[in-house]
């Protein structure tokens, strides 16, 4: 009889929603009879944390894995994954920040009995080193005294070079380039890495006076032609996330690294991810895919260019394995057409993620007076 009272009350106290310590025990069984597992690195690259989840023998019933930690000590991750009843081995994988240093995980075990999971045990926890790659993570631009961009890096750049601009300065993590042009391409280059950035400093030009004295510069936008280009360009990019090859939905997005290119989304358990950067965009989706696949259908509900013609904000909705709403800027490349910059697939959920145009010059439907 004492032995049935102590195993009910170990379950009551695993049926508890009461708070987690931020370490638990290591290797502790909370229930009797739980699987024993262990978590392992399995590799970095690319931004991500690759790692895996063991179990010593093939779990028994269906279990959640709840996987939390710490970037640098403070900033928490929350995870879930599924380990199905006749398997031993999951793996999934975290963005890491880009001035990350040292990464903690740990996971707990829950098993689900209706509506009541209960925790089953915290058995591991896996603590990594990381050393952040050198990467752009934003810019500024400004016409002022020449200045054409100031180029800001996670980490001060080696061996950095520039060409595209007549002269560019290194300070720190910071890159002033200067030059004549208020319009055009500048490749930088350091020691394991390479930017190809576009930039736009050219002021729209002024309104025609119609009062004479001599000709006015104007900028010929044709903006129910770009309007098309740029929803054919976001419908063809929703077409390709359908067949899950990076190579085919990512030809649609920027190709920068810096954080004003971004994805954002709640589509693993609810939990908000913002993944800055092509090739941690292009990591999300292919990570995302062993949770959510399918058909994706966008409806472009308006959308609002700027007086150059050569950025888009646009809002509508999509269909896929999640449906939604969604908030996205695109930019127009001289070479390559319009271009995905940032897309926020929770329609500012978590507050607004998108730069939006404020003063469009062009925007369909046209806003309703007042």
């Amino acid at each position: 009889m004492r032995l049935l009272l102590v195993g009910l009350l170990v379950l009551l106290m695993g049926c508890s929603a009461g708070e987690r310590s931020l370490a638990p025990e290591e290797n502790k069984v909370l229930y009797p009879g739980a699987p024993i597992v262990s978590i392992k690195k399995t590799k970095l690259e690319d931004g991500r944390l690759f790692f895996r989840i063991e179990a010593q023998e093939l779990v028994p019933y269906d279990i959640e894995v709840r996987v939390e930690g710490t970037r640098d000590g403070d900033r928490r991750i929350n995870e879930s994954i599924e380990m199905r009843a006749g398997r031993s081995v999951v793996g999934t994988d975290i963005s890491l920040g880009q001035n990350d240093t040292t990464v903690t995980l740990w996971i707990e075990l829950w098993h689900g009995i209706g509506d009541a999971p209960y925790n089953v045990g915290s058995p591991s926890r896996l603590t990594v080193a990381y050393d952040a790659p050198v990467q752009v993570v934003r810019t500024t631009s400004d016409v002022m005294n020449d200045q054409l961009l100031e180029v800001y890096f996670n980490k001060p750049p080696q061996g950095l070079s520039v060409e595209g601009a007549s002269e560019h300065t290194v300070l720190d993590t910071k890159v002033v380039i200067t030059g004549r042009s208020c319009r055009g391409n500048i490749i930088l280059m350091w020691a394991g890495g390479r930017e190809n950035l576009f930039y736009d400093n050219c002021p729209p030009p002024p309104p025609p006076s119609g009062a004479g004295g001599g000709d006015v510069l104007q900028i010929d936008v044709d903006y129910p032609a770009e309007e098309e280009a740029i929803i054919e360009a976001f419908t063809l990019h929703a077409e390709a996330i359908g067949t899950k090859d990076a190579n085919q939905f990512m030809a649609y997005w920027l190709r920068s690294e810096s954080e004003d290119v971004f994805v954002a989304w709640d589509f693993w358990a609810g939990a908000f991810e913002k993944h800055l950067g092509w090739k941690a965009i292009k990591k999300a989706w292919e990570g995302i895919f062993r949770l959510r696949e399918g058909k994706m259908t966008v409806e472009i509900e308006s959308v609002a260019i700027n007086a150059t013609g050569r950025k888009a904000s646009l809002r509508g909705s999509y269909k896929w394995a999640v449906n939604g709403k969604l908030v996205a800027l695109m930019v127009k490349d001289r070479q390559e057409g319009w271009k995905i910059q940032q897309v926020d697939y929770t329609n500012k959920k978590f507050g607004g993620q998108v730069d939006e145009l404020e003063n469009p010059a062009y925007v369909n439907p046209p806003p309703e007076d007042d």
